[in-house]
């Protein structure tokens, strides 16, 4: 069981820390669907322009597309999820968790409802968002595949 949630001007614990770069490290391995999606969208882009296929094909492809946006949103999430957990376990972030509920939900990065989580259960949310991102990828791969059988 993890300890309570580090607030105000304190420093995150040593749990806390290990929770932190356990989930920065984690976060970065986003970056392998990032790049896989790159090239599926890249493959989509390609066959919609040079291939001539139905309009159903078309579509698919759109889709894998669209996909690949959705994919690169979601991987800009983890990317900024994956410094602030660096910066929490590497001690840059010293003012405080409840300073960075406060600016997150001051730049409407996260509603209000979510401050004071504990860490694990902010890495379990980081986690989530890790892996929409792999099933967005897993998506665009399955429209970009589906359309070479229409």
């Amino acid at each position: 069981m993890t300890q309570p949630l580090t607030q105000g001007d304190e420093p995150a614990t040593e749990p806390e820390r290990a929770i932190f770069l356990t989930a920065a490290a984690l976060l970065e391995q986003g970056r392998v669907f990032e790049a896989l999606s790159l090239l599926l969208s890249a493959g989509a882009l390609a066959a919609l322009l040079l291939v001539q296929g139905g309009l159903s094909a078309q579509g698919v492809l759109a889709l894998a597309l669209l996909s690949g946006f959705a994919q690169a949103y979601v991987a800009l999430r983890v990317r900024f999820d994956a410094a602030l957990f660096q910066a929490l376990a590497d001690g840059r972030y010293p003012a405080g968790l409840r300073d960075l509920d406060a600016a997150l939900t001051m730049m409407r990065l996260r509603p209000s409802g979510k401050a004071g989580r504990p860490a694990s259960g902010r890495a379990l949310g980081a986690k989530g968002l890790l892996l929409r991102q792999a099933l967005l990828v897993l998506l665009q791969l399955a429209f970009l595949l589906g359309s070479t059988a229409l």
